[in-house]
């Protein structure tokens, strides 16, 4: 497949998708939130931290069903201080949502988005 057709194909797809409200949470939000949760865990669960706040807010994510935005804006800093790959965890993120976009789109006729997104892509070079 060609980069135009792909890059149409996608959009296609991101757009049949994010017509739904849950489709759209899942696709902006929980799947980065998966990502970044995992990887935090993952590498402090061994630590011992000597700050009561870093403490208890490693136990707060760790038994969380829910992530703030400021929750996920101390995550991203602690993991990059501690020198994780966040290039790496990027590309797992989109890896995931490119994913979830090819499952939730499976069975769906395309042909009409794809011309659509097709045309746009053209229209924007």
């Amino acid at each position: 497949m060609g980069g135009e057709c792909y890059k149409a194909l996608q959009k296609a797809r991101l757009k049949e998708v994010l017509k739904d409200e849950k489709n759209r949470l899942t696709y902006n939000w929980l799947i980065e939130v998966d990502v970044m949760k995992k990887a935090f865990i993952e590498r402090f669960e061994q630590t011992k931290f000597r700050s009561y706040f870093k403490k208890s807010f490693y136990e707060t994510i760790v038994n969380s069903e829910r992530i703030s935005k400021k929750q996920m804006k101390v995550m991203n800093d602690m993991l990059f201080n501690a020198q994780v790959g966040i290039a790496d965890l990027t590309k797992e993120i989109e890896d995931r949502k490119r994913e979830f976009l090819k499952e939730k789109t499976k069975g769906i006729d395309l042909t009409v988005a794809i011309e659509v997104a097709r045309r746009e892509i053209r229209a924007n070079k």
